[in-house]
């Protein structure tokens, strides 16, 4: 569709597909209770597709072009059982996503020109909720070197970028998420002993495991380098480019 969606009434979506093409700045809004849509595409090779309000996918939706913009009042929910493309350099969400249900997921999360998706493995329940953010600058608590409240196995903890994942619901500890984790007062280890593995282009992996909260995670640096250890890892400025 061309310009806004303004959903004021009920929407029915038949199963349907609903698409944001073009090159203009279109919004989503409206008073409408909830608004779900089956498919959804973003496909806008510049402009930005922003949410007003809340809006749900209850199928898939497809990342091609362009950036979706949510807020803490506006997000962007994936509903049980629906999945999402994880974007790429030049599509992904810009703001929270939410998913809900027992499924994988890996959330399309970028911000400021920066694609940075987060993935985690198949939570307990169907009705486990989590909530992912990126964000491309440092976190409060980081970037202090010698870093002051950093648990054993951490000296530094990146300050380039970081992301926000929150449980809103259940009691899941979801296995795989990348980098170190901030438990409300220090940076905690909690890389999956052996996870490490090069990339193939001067970077590496790092599986992270056992969560029972879920906040900040963000690059850490051991006293050995990846990938001779499972312990965190430094990423350099340019590992987003």
């Amino acid at each position: 569709m061309q310009g806004d969606f303004i959903a004021d009434g009920t929407f029915v979506d038949n199963d349907g597909i609903i698409s944001f093409p073009g090159g203009a700045a279109q919004e989503i809004s409206g008073t409408a209770t909830s608004l779900i849509f089956y498919n959804m595409v973003i496909d806008k090779p510049s402009q930005m597709l922003q949410l007003i309000r809340h809006v749900a996918v209850s199928n898939y939706l497809t990342l091609t072009e362009g950036v979706m913009e949510s807020s803490s009042s506006s997000i962007l929910r994936i509903m049980d059982g629906a999945g999402a493309g994880p974007g790429n350099a030049d599509a992904f969400v810009d703001g929270p996503v939410q998913k809900t249900g027992n499924q994988a997921f890996t959330f399309p999360t970028g911000n400021n020109g920066v694609w940075a998706p987060i993935e985690i493995t198949a939570p307990a329940a169907a009705s486990d909720v989590f909530t992912a953010q990126y964000f491309y600058q440092g976190h409060p608590e980081a970037g202090n070197d010698p870093c002051g409240n950093c648990g054993d196995g951490l000296q530094l903890v990146g300050d380039t970028e970081y992301w926000d994942l929150s449980r809103n619901n259940g009691i899941s500890s979801v296995g795989s998420l990348r980098y170190a984790h901030w438990n409300g007062s220090e940076w905690v280890d909690k890389t999956l002993e052996g996870s490490a593995q090069t990339d193939g282009s001067e970077g590496c992996y790092i599986t992270g495991t056992g969560f029972t909260l879920y906040n900040a995670h963000a690059p850490g640096e051991p006293a050995i380098q990846c990938p001779e250890t499972g312990n965190m890892y430094f990423v350099p400025n340019n590992f987003d480019q």
